[in-house]
């Protein structure tokens, strides 16, 4: 799975760049396929990173409850929820924010002022680089996962990319590369 969007509105220039490669090499089989979010820890709901040794205690847990709790009520599309799109791992700084396409700033703007945040004046903190092994180092923490990945909200984000990637992996190991 490959992505690095900000935002619903952003171009993901590494998708861009395997569509030539697949197109060069001409191989039916091959399909760069874009998850509905920023990376792999985007498809962690917010309740589970919350309760990894990362989240417990992080500053940005209460900013992105606000976003959340902000965009339930405005009854904003779960595709489009920061969720999905922030960097889990690194937060968001000033200059990162100011690197951004001006269609990518005014989206981010829009959810962190949910929350009262300015993204030209505060940094949001990071979970960290190792939410995914923290994850699968808690039992309870993958229970959650497993009980979360099943409810309607997780499904209409996710079942359409899980489905276009599944046949990959139940295809015998020959018809496989």
């Amino acid at each position: 799975m490959i992505g690095s969007k900000y935002s619903p509105v952003s171009t993901d220039k590494k998708v861009d760049r395997l569509l030539k490669i697949k197109d060069a090499v001409n191989w039916p089989l091959c399909f760069p396929s874009l998850p509905p979010c920023r990376e792999a820890e985007n498809l962690i709901p917010l309740a589970v990173v919350m309760g990894l040794p990362s989240g417990k205690g992080n500053p940005a847990n209460a900013i992105h409850l606000a976003i959340n709790a902000a965009e339930i009520t405005a009854g904003h599309p779960l595709r489009e929820s920061y969720w999905l799109y922030c960097d889990l791992k690194e937060g968001s700084t000033i200059e990162k924010f100011e690197r951004l396409s001006e269609k990518e700033q005014q989206w981010i703007e829009g959810k962190l002022q949910l929350a009262g945040v300015e993204p030209r004046e505060q940094n949001l903190e990071g979970y960290g680089e190792a939410l995914i092994n923290q994850l699968f180092k808690h039992n309870k923490m993958l229970g959650e996962l497993r009980d979360l990945t099943r409810h309607h909200s997780w499904r209409e984000v996710f079942e359409e990319f899980l489905s276009e990637l599944c046949w990959t992996f139940v295809s015998g190991t020959r018809v496989r590369t």
